[in-house]
C-alpha cells in the first residue's frame, strides 16, 4: 500500500511540473512552485527508505571512485548555493551497501544546507586497520540548536523550515544496521562535525568482518 501510494504521490508531481514550465509566472513563483514540489518527492523517498530499511544493493570498488562520483553530485548542490565542498577519500579498496550511499549524501547535504554562502564543508574518508570505514563530514556553519541535540537522530527532528526530518534518522538506521556507530560534535558558532565507523567494509572478499568495539563476533 505504501508503495502505491509513493508511486501515485510521484506520478501526480510530473504534470505539475511540467504545467508550471510553461506557465506565465514569474520567475520567483515558479521557483518557489519547484521548491514545494522537490520537498514533496524527498518526503515520499525519506518515508519508504526509512520504512522499507535495509538496501540490499551493493558496490565494491575503490574508495575514492565511489565516494567521488556521489559527491559530483552534491558538488554541484554546494556550488548552486555558494558552499565549498571538498574532499579527502583514502584509496583503498572497500565493498559497499546501498545503504551507505543514503548515510553519505544525508550527511554531505544536512551539511551543506545548514552553511551560508561562503561556508565549507569538509569530507574526509578512510579505512582504518580493522576494515572499518571511518567518514567525517564537517562544516563552519552555525552550530545545531542546543534543544535539537537530544533529539537529533529521532524521526521529524528538524530545525530547518524546508526539512523532512528523516534524514538522519535513516542515517543512524543504516550505521547500526551495519553494525557501527554515529556521533555528532557541534558548538554553537563553530560548526557540526559528523562521524561514522561502519565496520566491516574494508575487509577482503570471503574474510568475515572484524567486529566493531561492542559488537558480538561473527559465528
Amino acid at each position: 500500500m505504501a508503495t502505491e501510494l509513493a508511486h501515485d504521490i510521484k506520478n501526480s508531481i510530473v504534470p505539475v511540473r511540467l504545467l508550471c514550465e510553461v506557465a506565465p509566472l514569474e520567475t520567483e513563483d515558479r521557483e518557489a512552485i519547484f521548491r514545494s514540489l522537490d520537498h514533496i518527492h524527498e518526503l515520499v523517498n525519506d518515508f519508504m527508505a526509512f520504512g522499507c530499511g535495509r538496501s540490499s544493493e551493493r558496490r565494491s570498488g575503490a574508495l575514492t571512485e565511489i565516494l567521488q562520483s556521489w559527491t559530483t553530485v552534491l558538488r554541484n548542490e554546494a556550488q548552486a548555493k555558494g558552499v565549498n565542498l571538498s574532499a579527502e577519500i583514502a584509496d583503498a579498496p572497500v565493498e559497499l551497501p546501498g545503504g551507505f550511499r543514503i548515510v553519505y549524501a544525508n550527511l554531505v547535504r544536512n551539511a551543506v544546507q545548514a552553511v551560508p554562502a561562503g561556508g565549507r564543508v569538509q569530507v574526509d574518508a578512510r579505512v582504518d586497520e580493522r576494515g572499518t570505514l571511518v567518514l567525517e563530514v564537517a562544516d563552519d556553519g552555525p552550530g545545531i540548536p542546543p534543544s535539537l541535540r537530544e533529539r537529533l537522530f529521532e524521526p521529524f527532528a528538524t530545525s530547518r523550515t524546508d526539512g523532512t526530518g528523516l534524514g538522519l534518522a535513516l542515517v543512524r538506521r543504516y550505521v547500526e544496521e551495519a553494525g557501527g556507530e554515529v556521533a555528532c560534535d557541534s558548538t554553537p558558532g563553530a560548526g557540526t562535525t559528523f562521524t561514522v565507523h561502519w565496520p566491516g567494509a574494508g575487509e577482503a572478499p570471503g574474510r568475515s568482518p572484524t567486529p566493531y568495539p561492542g559488537q558480538a563476533s561473527p559465528a
